[in-house]
């Protein structure tokens, strides 16, 4: 959906949503062909919105209502559908316009309320399997649109790239490592809540001892674990990188900034006290360079 077939109030509404919630998203439509550029600013919206769930509820059951209204709003979509919600109601259009994958979109609602409650990952599996299906989820979509631009869409239905193996294994590489990072950036956030976001190998961990030193010590050897985690899924993205289209890029965008935010995951003092973060120029920069080398 292009910028100007959406009503300028309305997409405005968009538009704020996604810079306040998903600014790395936000700032990789920008890059993006005009074609598509609404299309992928709305998904950015979409994407921020259900990621924000589990932060912003005090009770698991808050944040279940929550996203059963978007489950709702998923399973009765149609060319007539009004909510009255900016983002539903945009997203909603560029789904049916572009024939996006509603299981995908389903399935990316469903995985954000494992974060609803206190210690949700089993292990490692179980981690990845959330992020495949939450940012490797948003990833096959921001492809599927960003494709468009050139005439030979990637058909990403049912989790499937219409690309070639090798881009749909970069693809979701990317999507992991992106995932991963953000995932260990939202800890010191669920862990103000009572909950924990990162696997936990097996052991049973409990986020209200993050205050005695047992706990503690045993939290830093899990957050230690999965940033060595994020780093291998980069290493891993880069070794495939030569397989996607320059179009398909535009959706790994967001992977730009691993590198940085794991410099400031290292560099954090009292990681638990506050969420790292990378400063706003250094956020574009990065991503500008990227796109223009093409390298991420």
């Amino acid at each position: 959906m292009r910028e100007d077939a959406i009503p300028y109030d309305q997409f405005e509404d968009v538009r704020k949503v996604a810079r306040s919630h998903a600014i790395d998203r936000y700032l990789a439509a920008l890059l993006a062909p005009r074609a598509v550029r609404g299309d992928l600013i709305a998904l950015a919206a979409f994407a921020g919105e259900i990621e924000r769930v589990p932060l912003i509820v005090s009770e698991p059951a808050l944040g279940e209502i929550r996203l059963k209204w978007w489950l709702d709003w998923l399973d009765g979509l149609g060319e007539e559908t009004s909510t009255g919600n900016p983002v539903a109601d945009v997203f909603g259009h560029v789904v049916i316009r572009r024939g996006l994958s509603r299981a995908l979109i389903g399935g990316i609602i469903d995985a954000r309320g494992q974060e609803l409650y206190g210690a949700p990952f089993d292990g490692q599996a179980d981690c990845e399997a959330f992020i495949s299906n939450t940012e490797g989820g948003v990833v096959q979509l921001a492809a599927k649109l960003a494709t468009m631009s050139t005439g030979t869409a990637a058909n990403v239905q049912e989790g499937q790239s219409g690309s070639a193996d090798g881009a749909a294994e970069a693809l979701m590489a990317y999507g992991m490592a992106y995932g991963g990072v953000r995932q260990i950036l939202r800890v010191p956030l669920l862990a103000q809540r009572g909950r924990w976001g990162l696997p936990t190998s097996g052991e049973v961990f409990d986020p209200s001892r993050l205050g005695e030193p047992g706990g503690r010590a045993h939290a830093d050897e899990i957050r230690s674990a999965a940033i060595g985690s994020v780093r291998a899924a980069l290493a891993g993205a880069r070794q495939c990188a030569g397989s996607l289209t320059r179009a398909e890029k535009v959706a790994c965008l967001p992977a730009a900034l691993v590198a940085p935010y794991l410099k400031a995951l290292d560099e954090q003092g009292d990681w638990l006290a506050a969420t790292a973060d990378i400063s706003p120029l250094g956020r574009v920069w990065q991503m500008w360079r990227s796109h223009l080398s093409g390298r991420i």
